[in-house]
């Protein structure tokens, strides 16, 4: 036990132990020396790198889309990318094509 908490002769006074001197450290010194030899070992393979063979893939160029813009004016015009669209015979605007 660390502490001694019965009281010493008449006096009521607590001492401490003698035991708490002599706490053991080897196993302490003992996980500190391993774990600085992990790191000591690891370290240089943070320098150095890990090859890795990754495997090779053959991909083709994705085709760019080209996107339609459809456009109508005030005048019920069409266009189509800024190019006019020829108008529908036979339609007007109040069948509602």
């Amino acid at each position: 036990m660390a502490f001694n908490l019965e009281p010493s002769g008449d006096e009521r006074r607590y001492r401490i132990s003698a035991s708490l001197s002599e706490i053991n450290i080897i196993p302490f010194v003992d996980v500190t020396l391993v774990l600085l030899l992990i790191f000591m070992l690891t370290a240089p393979m943070m320098y150095r790198g890990i090859d890795v063979n990754l495997p090779k893939t053959s991909s083709r160029p994705t085709a760019v889309e080209e996107r339609m813009v459809l456009t109508l004016t005030k005048d019920q015009v069409v266009y189509l990318n800024d190019r006019p669209v020829p108008a529908i015979y036979g339609a007007s605007a109040d069948e509602g094509w």
